[in-house]
C-alpha cells in the first residue's frame, strides 16, 4: 500500500509540474502551481488513512484521515479561487464533526505494546503515602495512541491526545501493589479501554460532546459516570481511570 501511495504522491508532483505548461487554474509558474496545489498531499494522506483503516477491518469512520481530507479539500477550493476558506472549513467542520459522532465506531482489536505515541519527560508528581513518586507522561497530538499490554511497565500515569484516539488495553498488564493512578484527557477523538475481569477499579468518565459507556451504563449527549468495584478500599491491587473526552466517545469495558 505504501509503495502505491508513493507512485500516487509521484503522479502529484509530475502533475504540479505540467500545470504551469498548459496554464490550467491560472497557474503560470512551478511556484505558482506548488504553493496552490500542495493541499492535494493532505487529501492523499487522508485517503491513505481512511483505506488503511478499511484494509485493517478497523471499520467505521476515522477522525484524523476525514480532517485531512477536509482540510485538504477547503484549501483548494480556497487556493483555485472557487470558494474562500472561511465560508467552507467551520460548517464543514461541524458536518465532519456530526457525522462521525453519529456513525463513527470504535476500535477494536488486542493491544500488546504502546505505538505512535512519544514517551514525555519523566516528572515528580503528587505526594503518596507520605511520600513523592514517579508520574510518566505520555502526549499525542494526532494520531492513533495505543498504550497497554504485557511489556508496558503501569505506573501512575498522565496520557494526553489532542486529535486521535486513545486505545487503552489491560488486560494483559502487570499490575502493580497499591494504587495506580491513571488520567486520560482527548480533546477531540475516541477512548477505548479494556480492563481484565477482577481488577478493583474506580472510574471517573466525562464526556462534554459524545457518548460514555461504562460497562453497563450508557449516556450520551455529554455527561459523567461513576463506578468503584466493590471492596476497592481494601484491594492489594487496584486502577483509579479519571478519564475525560471533550468531543467523542468514551467506551470502558472488562474482557
Amino acid at each position: 500500500m505504501r509503495s502505491k501511495v508513493g507512485g500516487i504522491a509521484l503522479l502529484l508532483v509530475a502533475f504540479m509540474l505540467l500545470v504551469p505548461n498548459f496554464g490550467l487554474f491560472d497557474i503560470h509558474s512551478i511556484g505558482d502551481s506548488f504553493s496552490t496545489l500542495w493541499p492535494l498531499f493532505l487529501i492523499l494522506w487522508g485517503l491513505d488513512g481512511v483505506i488503511s483503516g478499511f484494509r485493517r477491518r478497523r471499520k467505521g469512520l476515522r477522525v484524523f484521515p476525514l480532517m485531512l481530507i477536509l482540510l485538504g479539500g477547503v484549501l483548494l477550493l480556497d487556493f483555485l479561487g472557487i470558494a474562500s476558506f472561511s465560508s467552507w472549513i467551520i460548517p464543514g467542520v461541524l458536518v465532519l464533526l456530526g457525522v462521525s459522532l453519529l456513525f463513527g465506531r470504535r476500535p477494536r482489536g488486542r493491544i500488546s505494546i504502546i505505538r505512535d505515541g512519544d514517551w514525555g519527560e519523566e516528572m515528580w508528581g503528587s505526594t503518596h503515602e507520605g511520600g513523592r513518586h514517579r508520574t510518566s507522561t505520555i502526549k499525542s497530538k494526532i494520531g492513533d495512541l495505543f498504550v497497554g499490554g504485557p511489556n508496558w511497565p503501569l505506573r501512575d500515569s498522565f496520557i494526553e491526545q489532542k486529535i486521535g484516539s486513545i486505545r487503552m488495553d489491560l488486560s494483559e498488564t502487570p499490575i502493580p501493589e497499591g494504587e495506580t493512578v491513571l488520567e486520560v484527557e482527548c480533546k477531540m477523538g475516541d477512548v477505548d479501554v479494556r480492563l481484565p475481569e477482577g481488577l478493583a477499579v474506580s472510574i471517573e468518565a466525562h464526556c462534554k460532546i459524545g457518548s460514555v459507556t461504562l460497562f453497563d451504563r450508557s449516556s450520551n449527549g455529554s455527561g459523567a459516570l461513576f463506578y468503584q468495584s466493590e471492596g476497592y478500599q481494601d484491594a492489594e491491587r487496584k486502577v483509579r481511570l479519571l478519564i475525560e473526552v471533550k468531543i467523542g466517545d468514551l467506551n470502558v469495558q472488562r474482557v
